[in-house]
């Protein structure tokens, strides 16, 4: 909700991509990742200039992408 400012469910966080149980799965809100239907704080202030970094745990890819 932090990085969202909004409810989870919205952003395809209802549970974490490590835990989503057989009934949850494929289910709008347990993506497990990110989706695409919100937009990020840190996509907000780069909209507007602003450089944003991020440092801590990441629970929003099932497979983290360095490139």
């Amino acid at each position: 909700m932090l990085l969202s400012g909004t409810d989870n469910h919205l952003t395809g966080m209802g549970t974490n991509a490590e835990i989503i149980s057989e009934k949850q799965r494929g289910k709008p809100g347990y993506e497990g990742y990110l989706n695409d239907r919100v937009v990020s704080v840190a996509e907000t202030l780069a909209a507007s200039g602003y450089e944003t970094f991020m440092a801590g745990k990441w629970h929003l890819a099932e497979k983290l992408s360095i490139g």
